[in-house]
């Protein structure tokens, strides 16, 4: 037959002392000292406002920091996280949300950005200067007037230079 009062006071031994309990026993006492950033605490709150199924608690918040800093170390924008987290989630949450949340954050973490390079890899094309389209008054065809002042297109102003040399 076992001991049922194995451990208790008088029975089979002296008694334990009781263990010390910190005093919020919810919390991790791993993270305390760590602060949470600011742009973990935002992408947290975002998530709830997107689905009240995704509360996260203070201590899971703690858990997924380091992921939602490792995305933004990557490069990623807080919408990007957001996204990536919130979207297509299943209709049914098994278990905790901060278990999907860092699934998530383990499985889809993103390349990491390039390096940022001095000069840019591909010269920029010239933006071509478009203007307002307006009524050529020598030939009537619709034409972009990148300057203002102009009243014929580009072939009617040659044909109007050229007129009064002949004469």
């Amino acid at each position: 037959m076992e001991n049922i009062g194995a451990g208790m006071s008088g029975v089979d031994g002296p008694a334990r002392a009781p263990e010390n309990r910190e005093e919020n026993p919810g919390r991790d006492k791993g993270g305390e000292g760590e602060p949470i950033g600011e742009a973990v605490m935002r992408i947290v709150n975002s998530l709830r406002r997107r689905d009240p199924r995704l509360l996260i608690s203070e201590r899971e918040c703690r858990t997924l920091a380091p992921g939602i800093n490792a995305w933004l170390a990557r490069g990623a924008t807080e919408a990007e996280v957001i996204r990536a987290l919130s979207q297509g989630l299943p209709t049914v949450l098994r278990g905790r949300a901060a278990g999907i949340l860092a699934w998530r954050l383990r499985e889809h973490l993103p390349p990491p950005a390039p390096a940022p390079t001095a000069a840019p890899l591909v010269p920029a094309a010239p933006v071509p200067v478009r203007g307002k389209p307006y009524p050529c008054r020598g030939c009537h065809n619709v034409v972009l007037r990148p300057e203002s002042g102009l009243t014929h297109c580009q072939a009617c102003r040659e044909a109007m230079t050229r007129a009064p040399a002949a004469a």
